[in-house]
């Protein structure tokens, strides 16, 4: 007997009373692939109408209730039961593989209008007692036609696609299998395994990824919107009910955005957090008591079983034809393409099919690895596919962060979401998922895996080894480093030096003591042999994304030419695939021709650097340093003669010939060497720098024109945030931003004998005595001076720091006893010229006491009386530099992720070195930042524009103000006189931080 295909749903109603509710259910039903039963009409067959439902509820594999008003026909013989009733008994009672159909039922609103005529009023008690039984299996109230249909469309959604994935059954295993695999995890099979051993999968390490944005949540972890954020900060003012920020999941994005382009840097889980949604959704299908769609939900997913379809863009950049338009037929076309060459072309009947429902998610993987020039026919066919085509699917596309920031890159209509490194949990959670897997595999036992598991923890507290740790991709170098030498080096080009090492020589001792002998050749000459291919590969195809596609004639004839021999470089070939996992076999090229790829393109990266160090590095950095593509080569270069040779002076040669003392930079390239010479600086290190004769030149020369850079506002935001944060690490020598060495007049103040201390550099700006913009009007203000920057990281440092600073009582009197020395939470972007953030109204108070005695004259946070009239001087300005916002002028969110104007493509997920905005100044006082980067704390209450420090300012918790935007708000927020409240002086936010403001007098004590 032909098992049957489709899924019969029974539609149990009293039909006189509901036909436009009937009708739109059926549409329901149609059009998620489903089939409606059910009596729409009395049979001519002379077949008994009871006997007819009974045998229809007995065929259905699900029963959908609809009750309103009626209780309906009660047939003879069934001591006055409705046939409505009648069918959901019946349908109690039927079994399909041992279980009971599902029960679906809804209940008209009782306050949606309904004409008295339709109602069965004396039949009221027996339809409220039938009401309550179904209770249990009950979906929802409905209302309308269209209300109805909505609903029962999103309750069958599943069952849909259970039973339409007949066909795609083939497809769905596939992608299960090739779901598990990710970047590494495809070669590592416990080392001298047999050929039936089970390889790590996704599924056994999968870390849960959160992104950069944060949100705010209740108590029970809901995501609040702002609306409600306010009301409940109205309402509840102690400190033990204050909802709490945290960021929003990878998966919670995915949920909440129904076009989403996920954005991350090298290494940080796009694809494999695409391949774990893959997974997750095919597991479902394939297996429903799983728990697959289980594991999704509880990290955030919502939106049930829907069918997975995974795209990698480089592949379809390569199928398409030249000279055509992107369109949406484009991608159908790959699609087929694509499962044709997996013998998988029955399952695209399918697949299109929940593409026109709406019930499929498209993955759509390395939008960067696409090439230069095919991303705007890659770029408009997405557009094509998901705007006008196939809106009402889902979308991910993912891509590297830089790539992402040309404007050309952008995707219409999709919303974006950068991925954040690991923290300290995440980092524990991947290092107890590897050991755990490492016991499922039978590699040890599990008091080795606990022992190693603690060690591995307890190794990643070195704050260089935890930065490393914090990008998945190295963490999983790092664990397959440690499992099996027992150590942790601390820098990459260490890691990887380590983890080449272990996959040639130790996954497989046997088999590579064969090859050594057979090739009669030393390992050296075997790494040399890599390190060409890698660096061949990468100077063909460094100007695009993602791993090098390596002909295997490419790999054959740099062995042949090496190994002096065919068949040797055959040998060596084979064993680089299957033995070591270094080189991966993808499929062939338009000629038949095997083509491979390196794991990552990390390890092409690491090895073709690896090359360049190897020969005549001097030569080569000032020329490559202005290629597209060979950063991060060029920095694992460095990291290999550092820390894997021990040489300093050949890279600090190299830096002295590529940014030369005579250098004028005048393009965008030029800045770009300055910025990667910088970063590999700070890579060398700045005490090993000065201890070079070299370095000794080349060190504040690089300070001085890295400082240039940032505060010149060369470069766009992202890659000049980033020159920001190196400078930070080689120290910025701007003045304002950091600390100097001063004397201290603490001896005037009856504080002992004077000395020198550590202290904040403060530039100041002077704000003329006068007539100013407040509000929708003026105010007289007498002169004073404002601090150019924020505070920053260092500056805040000098406080916690010092003997008299943080711990000392008396920069908190008067303030209540609860939140004196209030415990100083960490710098969520901890680097030295970044305004300093997660303070609190009272702790930048204390701050202010402090610095005053230190320089011996008052200083304050300014009132916002003060803050917006150095923001709007002189003519009432809306933003500090004019009128309009311009896009670049602020580090603000650009793009309106959460309402607003879009005002530009930028935002960076970030504070920013202070001051890298110079366009953003108010040319009239040259104060900066006062538009983004962080909110500033101002002196008064919100409801006292005009309060200063008063003892009962002091002791009051009432809300204070903050002022100018942040860099996780829009541009409407920037305004200069935008006022931002409901925030208690206690709270501790990453992006609140504040400026201070100086009075002319001297300090009264």
């Amino acid at each position: 007997m032909t098992p049957k295909q489709r899924i019969d749903v029974f539609i149990s109603s009293t039909s006189i009373d509901l036909p436009e509710h009937r009708a739109a259910v059926q549409n329901a039903i149609l059009s998620l692939g489903l089939y409606p039963s059910g009596m729409e009409n009395w049979p001519v067959s002379g077949e008994n109408p009871v006997g007819l439902c009974q045998r229809q509820v007995n065929d259905a594999e699900i029963y959908l209730g609809i009750y309103a008003h009626r209780y309906g026909w009660q047939p003879d013989g069934f001591d006055g039961q409705s046939i409505t009733e009648l069918e959901y008994e019946w349908a109690g009672e039927v079994r399909r593989d041992g279980k009971p159909i599902p029960r679906l039922c809804f209940v008209m609103d009782n306050s949606h209008p309904w004409p008295v005529d339709k109602m069965e009023l004396d039949a009221k008690g027996k339809l409220d007692a039938f009401k309550a039984r179904v209770k249990e299996n009950q979906v929802g109230f409905f209302t309308t036609p269209d209300n109805l249909k909505a609903q029962v469309t999103a309750a069958l959604a599943p069952y849909a696609q259970r039973g339409n994935r007949q066909p795609a059954i083939p497809y769905l295993r596939w992608l299960h299998e090739q779901s598990k695999k990710s970047g590494l995890l495809h070669v590592l099979t416990p080392r001298d395994a047999t050929s039936d051993a089970q390889p790590i999968t996704v599924e056994q390490v999968y870390t849960p990824l959160n992104t950069r944005h944060t949100v705010t949540r209740d108590k029970d972890g809901r995501i609040l919107p702002s609306h409600e954020i306010l009301e409940w900060e109205k309402s509840h003012t102690d400190e033990d009910e204050k909802l709490k920020q945290s960021p929003l999941t990878a998966m919670e994005a995915a949920s909440l955005f129904p076009h989403l382009v996920l954005l991350g840097d090298p290494g940080s889980g796009k694809s494999t957090f695409v391949n774990f949604l893959a997974l997750g959704l095919s597991g479902q299908m394939l297996d429903p008591d799983g728990n697959w769609l289980e594991r999704l939900t509880e990290q955030g997913w919502e939106h049930g079983e829907l069918l997975p379809v995974v795209v990698t863009l480089r592949n379809f950049a390569q199928d398409v034809p030249p000279d055509v338009a992107g369109t949406a037929a484009l991608l159908y076309d790959h699609i087929q393409h694509e499962l044709t060459k997996w013998k998988l072309e029955a399952a695209f009947p399918a697949i299109q099919d929940a593409l026109d429902r709406g019930r499929a998610l498209l993955l759509l993987d390395g939008l960067d690895e696409v090439p230069g020039e095919r991303r705007d026919l890659v770029r408009d066919t997405i557009g094509d596919f998901s705007a006008r085509c196939h809106r009402d699917n889902r979308f991910i596309v993912t891509c590297r962060i830089l790539s992402y920031t040309q404007p050309a890159w952008k995707l219409p209509g999709m919303v974006e979401q950068t991925i954040a490194p690991f923290d300290q949990d995440k980092i524990a959670h991947f290092i107890d998922a590897w050991y755990t897997a490492m016991i499922a595999l039978n590699v040890i036992d599990r008091d080795t895996a606990q022992k190693r598991t603690a060690d591995l923890t307890r190794g990643l507290n070195h704050p260089h080894l935890h930065d490393i740790a914090a990008n998945p991709m190295l963490l999983t170098v790092m664990a397959i480093v440690h499992n099996h030498t027992g150590t942790l080096p601390r820098e990459s080009a260490r890691l990887y030096q380590e983890c080449v090492n272990l996959l040639m020589w130790k996954w497989k001792p046997t088999e590579a003591r064969s090859l050594i002998e057979t090739l009669d050749v030393r390992e050296d000459d075997l790494y040399r042999l890599l390190w060409e291919i890698a660096y061949d590969a990468h100077s063909q195809q460094a100007g695009r994304e993602g791993a090098a596609d390596i002909p295997e004639a490419a790999v054959l004839g740099i062995a042949r030419r090496k190994l002096g021999d065919l068949t040797k470089a055959e040998a060596f070939c084979e064993y680089v695939e299957k033995r070591a996992g270094l080189l991966i076999g993808r499929g062939q090229d338009a000629y038949g021709m095997r083509v491979f790829t390196f794991p990552h393109r990390t390890f092409q990266e690491f090895l073709a650097g690896s090359y360049i160090a190897s020969d005549r590095f001097t030569r080569h950095l000032p020329r490559l340093a202005r290629a597209e593509g060979w950063r991060e080569a060029l920095m694992l270069a460095i990291g290999h003669l550092v820390f894997n040779r021990g040489d300093i002076a050949t890279p600090l040669d190299a830096l002295s010939a590529a940014c030369p003392e005579r250098m004028t930079p005048e393009s965008d390239e030029d800045w770009r060497v300055i910025w990667l010479a910088g970063e590999m600086l700070a890579l060398i290190g700045g005490q090993n720098a000065e201890q070079d004769e070299v370095g000794r030149e080349v060190l504040p020369r690089l300070r001085g024109q890295l400082a240039d850079l940032v505060g010149g506002g060369h470069l766009p935001p992202p890659e000049r945030a980033a020159a920001g944060r190196t400078l930070a690490v080689l120290g910025d020598p701007r003045p304002g931003v950091g600390c100097v060495l001063l004397p201290s007049p603490s001896a005037a103040f009856g504080r002992g004998a004077g000395g020198e201390g550590v202290l904040p550099d403060i530039v100041w700006c002077d704000i003329p005595a006068g007539e100013h913009a407040f509000q929708d009007g003026k105010i007289t203000l007498p002169a004073y001076r404002i601090a150019k920057y924020p505070i920053t990281y260092a500056q805040f440092q000098t406080f916690l720091d010092a003997e008299d600073g943080f711990n000392s009582d008396e920069w908190w009197v008067g303030m209540p006893d609860k939140y004196r020395k209030q415990p100083i939470d960490e710098q969520r972007f901890p680097y030295a010229n970044h305004p300093r953030e997660n303070v609190s109204w009272y702790q930048a108070v204390a701050f202010c006491r402090w610095l005053s005695v230190q320089l011996g004259y008052e200083i304050r946070l300014p009132t916002e009386q003060e803050w917006e009239a150095a923001a709007r001087h002189p003519d009432s300005r809306k933003y500090p530099w004019g009128d309009e916002y311009i896009s670049g002028y602020a580090n603000i969110d650009e793009t309106a992720r959460y309402g607003g104007d879009k005002v530009g493509e930028f935002f960076l997920s970030q504070t920013t070195a202070v001051g890298m905005y110079p366009q953003g100044a108010n040319p009239a006082n040259g104060v900066l930042d006062m538009s983004g980067n962080v909110w500033e704390w101002c002196l008064n209450p919100y409801d006292d524009p005009e309060g200063g420090l008063s003892e009962e300012n002091m002791r009051s918790e009432a809300v204070r103000v903050l002022r100018g935007g942040s860099w996780d708000n829009s541009a409407y927020f920037a305004r200069a006189a935008s006022r931002y409240y409901y925030f208690i002086p206690n709270l501790r936010n990453l992006s609140f931080g504040f400026r201070v403001v100086r009075l002319p007098h001297l300090l009264n004590r």
